[in-house]
């Protein structure tokens, strides 16, 4: 079984070759939440089902999830599985699609998003009240633009 990790930075790509740039970026710029953050990286090949054992299976609170023209397909298919299989998890979405092609449904627990990109820890430090729960507001916006 995989190692748990507190942060989960996932990104689907196109191909194994295509390497997610936003998701390194984001998760060399960490900052004190790097040694508990880690990066998954799956192709837009592997089913929605798969990705989601796979992210589950490592027991995140916080997933980072970039939505790009080539994975809002797999993206919006993937949403409703985690909120099934792991309700409690804070989903962070972000990247130029989101916007556009992720809607928010009841499903997937709604979504207050912005176009863009931000390479730093803020959502996670956010999203983690010292005591290590979330802060009150984080309830009404289970997701945040990051990546």
């Amino acid at each position: 079984m995989p190692d748990s990790v507190p942060i989960l930075i996932a990104a689907i790509n196109a191909r194994h070759s295509h390497a997610s740039m936003g998701a390194r970026c984001l998760l060399a710029n960490m900052g004190d939440l790097r040694t508990q953050t880690k990066l998954l990286e799956f192709t837009i090949q592997q089913s929605a089902a798969e990705i989601a054992d796979a992210i589950v299976a490592r027991n995140p609170k916080i997933l980072g999830l970039g939505v790009y023209i080539w994975n809002t397909a797999r993206v919006a298919e993937l949403l409703p599985l985690l909120r099934h299989k792991s309700p409690q998890l804070k989903i962070v979405l972000g990247g130029p699609e989101i916007l556009d092609n992720v809607p928010p449904t009841p499903s997937s627990g709604g979504c207050s998003p912005e176009r863009g990109h931000l390479g730093r820890s803020e959502c996670g430090q956010d999203a983690r009240a010292p005591n290590g729960n979330s802060p009150d507001d984080s309830e009404s916006r289970p997701y945040l633009p990051i990546l």
